[in-house]
């Protein structure tokens, strides 16, 4: 062999291993882009399956909670003060760690926190 053989052969020799890292970096990730789209398309198609995957949000009020909170909402102005949770001695034990926000009043979702303990 020549120097010029050598050197095609070193190029052809190299382009192959070009090729077989492409293949391979093509290969290795497919599995991982497949899987995405197919997620992806499969949320679009079907929001359920968007809900499954999102985060939880908090559990809505069962209707009893809601009547309890009602019938505690003297004022009906949507929350709660500490004169209107009177009305529940459990409830206003609690009623200063239950008002997360500090503002004097539990609302919907903090009676509901402080209900299910």
């Amino acid at each position: 062999m020549n120097e010029t053989q050598v050197s095609q052969a070193s190029r052809k020799a190299i382009q192959r291993q070009k090729r077989k890292a492409d293949q391979s970096f093509i290969s290795r990730h497919f599995n991982t882009f497949s899987i995405a789209i197919v997620s992806i398309a499969a949320l679009h198609m079907n929001p359920a399956l968007a809900q499954m995957s999102a985060p939880a949000k908090p559990a809505a009020m069962s209707a009893k909670l809601q009547e309890a909170f009602g019938r505690a909402d003297k004022n009906s102005d949507g929350k709660l003060s500490k004169e209107e949770a009177a009305a529940m001695p459990a409830i206003l034990e609690a009623f200063d760690k239950a008002d997360v926000d500090k503002d004097g009043f539990l609302s919907k979702a903090e009676f509901a926190e402080v209900a299910k303990e």
